[in-house]
């Protein structure tokens, strides 16, 4: 489907994470979809997606076709298990969905994008919610993004997050001091 129904992510947000991410020295983008009813590269076409990968030599990737993984879910709520694209399971995974209503879920945001790694796509639909949880679990977007100053200014240690500095971020994130336990 076109962007203008709403529906598919416009090429123009697509094209502003791809420059994002070769600015940031990332050569190896990959653009990768599993779309549900239609021929993917023929919604690249529609979509415009074939132009950005073309202008920025980023390789698109039909997840329909691609190999796919049987992946046991950790502790699921009702996808014990699923089948999904090699393609995402060995990528780090930036989600660039079209923020929707969904008449099933009420609304998705980016976690439904993630429907497109999996085959088949007709079996995730009943328990919506409940599966969408559970392929959060398995396909993560992730990245190798810039670490966060802490508070006082240094660089966290590892995978750290930042302890807000007294004062900084919402209440239930600061630090307790003597005043907040009264």
């Amino acid at each position: 489907m076109h962007p203008s129904t709403g529906v598919t992510t416009d090429a123009r947000v697509v094209e502003g994470v791809v420059r994002f991410l070769k600015e940031q020295g990332i050569e190896n983008v990959i653009v990768g979809e599993g779309s549900g009813f239609a021929d993917t590269f023929q919604a690249f076409r529609v979509a415009g997606i074939d132009k950005v990968a073309e202008r920025w030599s980023v390789k698109l990737v039909d997840l329909n076709k691609d190999p796919l993984i049987r992946v046991e879910i950790p502790a699921p709520l009702a996808l014990k298990r699923v089948r999904v694209a090699k393609t995402a399971l060995e990528s780090r995974l930036v989600s660039v969905p079209k923020l929707k209503l969904h008449r099933t879920a009420g609304v998705t945001l980016s976690l439904k994008n993630m429907v497109g790694a999996v085959y088949p796509k007709g079996s995730i639909h009943s328990r919506l919610g409940e599966k969408i949880a559970d392929l959060a679990s398995i396909l993560r977007p992730r990245g190798r993004g810039r670490r966060r100053r802490g508070g006082d200014g240094s660089q966290p240690k590892g995978n750290q997050t930042p302890t807000p500095s007294r004062g900084e971020g919402p209440r239930h994130l600061r630090p307790k001091s003597n005043k907040d336990s009264r």
